[in-house]
């Protein structure tokens, strides 16, 4: 049930992006004690973005979640900016991010919801 989408106008080989996805999926599963069978993580790049005025690296990148630890979203965003640094080499500055706690019964899987 944790989503994290990340958009970016990077583009990574298969590779880099099969490290990047991974390594993503384990600090979620480790930072919101999710189980790993529900959690999701997409990467899409080389997108076209202008942030700032500008066309250098960036990334939007959405965490979503039910439960999601609303009192940790600073961590989890230093942490976030951090991953997307280490694989993306994407400045913190250039990183927006948006968290959403998601209530159970909005959220579907195998033909019913999670409330």
């Amino acid at each position: 049930m944790p989503y994290l989408s990340i958009e970016t106008n990077v583009a990574l080989t298969e590779a880099q992006q099969k490290d990047l996805v991974e390594s993503a999926s384990r600090f979620i599963v480790e930072k919101l004690k999710k189980p790993q069978s529900y959690t999701m993580i997409s990467y899409s790049g080389a997108k076209r973005f202008l942030f700032s005025g500008n066309e250098e690296p960036a990334a939007f990148v959405e965490l979503r979640a039910i439960n999601l630890p609303i009192n940790n979203c600073g961590e989890l965003s230093s942490e976030i900016c951090a991953l997307i640094e280490k694989h993306c080499r994407i400045k913190p500055d250039r990183i927006f991010i948006n968290f959403s706690n998601v209530p159970a019964n909005l959220w579907g899987y195998n033909k019913t919801t999670f409330g």
